[in-house]
């Protein structure tokens, strides 16, 4: 089985990020394995992704689970790919479009 991971140590920036990777281990249907990033959960929860905490010890736990229960991964990478098709670039880009739209025309 393939594994996306996702190690992020918490800061003031990475909390307010997104990864490019998140996007592109939901989109080819991998499942993720990822430290609890506000800007994630923002998002998508544990129905959707493997979340633990920036610790090593967390993340352990968290992959000895993946690999040893007998989990339904296929249902998480489902609600993921779902969740993102609502926020993939080919919608978001008019979202932005709009937004910029806005911004010129008060002006």
């Amino acid at each position: 089985m393939s594994l996306g991971v996702l190690a992020l140590r918490r800061n003031q920036y990475i909390d307010i990020s997104f990864s490019n990777k998140l996007y592109e281990y939901i989109n080819y249907c991998i499942p993720v394995l990822t430290t609890k990033n506000p800007a994630f959960l923002d998002y998508f929860n544990e129905d959707d992704l493997f979340l633990c905490e920036d610790n090593v010890e967390s993340i352990y736990k968290k992959l000895l689970e993946i690999f040893e229960e007998d989990l339904d991964i296929e249902v998480k990478v489902l609600s993921a790919k779902k969740k993102y098709k609502k926020i993939a670039w080919d919608k978001m880009k008019r979202k932005h479009l709009s937004i910029i739209e806005a911004f010129l025309n008060s002006n």
